[in-house]
C-alpha cells in the first residue's frame, strides 16, 4: 500500500496521498513548509530519504501523530 512504480521508480504513495488531501497539491505543500516544489517531490519519488528534521516538519503540517507511516 505504501508503494507504487511511477514513471520506473517507486513513490511514498501514502505520504502523496495525505498531501493531496489535506493541500490539494505538492507545491501547496511545499510552500507550507516553506520549501521549494521540487523538495517534496524528490521525497515522495525516493530519491532520497527525508531528514529528522524534515519527517517532523511533514508529520506537523499534515498534523499527524506518528510518522512512521509517512516513511516506510
Amino acid at each position: 500500500m505504501y508503494g507504487s512504480v511511477d514513471s520506473g521508480g517507486v513513490m511514498k504513495l501514502w505520504l502523496r496521498m495525505m498531501i493531496i488531501k489535506k493541500f490539494g497539491t505538492q507545491r501547496n505543500f511545499a510552500k507550507a513548509c516553506g520549501r521549494s516544489d521540487c523538495w517534496i517531490s524528490t521525497i515522495i519519488v525516493e530519491r532520497r530519504e527525508p531528514t529528522e528534521e524534515e519527517k517532523r516538519l511533514i508529520t506537523e503540517k499534515l498534523e499527524l501523530d506518528r510518522e512512521d507511516k509517512l516513511f516506510l
